[in-house]
């Protein structure tokens, strides 16, 4: 079954890679994490959102350890998404096959029963 062509954000994922919405210029190839060949602004959370670029709306209590990634589309500039992450998280995915996340080591049945208590979150 051929993968689809699905837009998240501002990011187009298809069989061939991901590719910016807004221009159409290629991101990455196919299984890859496209937030790693972007341009990005990351830093600390609090000192990003108290800036005032945000506006009012958008305020954090002080966290050394929560940083904002604003990720840009290389070719146009677009801002293609705004994330929260742990200090050092590497860039999360926004969609992975089932099969190129196994591939890539990911066993979702393993770590289920690694600790069961836990909560699964997309």
């Amino acid at each position: 079954m051929a993968a689809e062509q699905m837009k998240i954000g501002n990011v187009e994922h298809g069989p061939s890679g991901c590719s910016c919405a807004g221009c159409a210029g290629t991101l990455c190839g196919p299984g890859e994490n496209w937030k790693e060949h972007v341009l990005a602004k990351r830093g600390n959370a609090a000192e990003r959102l108290n800036e005032g670029q945000f506006g009012e709306s958008y305020r954090v209590h002080e966290n050394q350890h929560v940083e904002l990634a604003e990720l840009f589309c290389p070719h146009c500039h677009d801002l293609l998404s705004v994330e929260l992450y742990l200090k050092d998280e590497p860039y999360r995915w926004d969609y992975r096959s089932l099969e190129t996340a196994k591939e890539q080591g990911y066993d979702p049945v393993s770590e289920f029963h690694q600790d069961e208590g836990s909560w699964i979150s997309f």
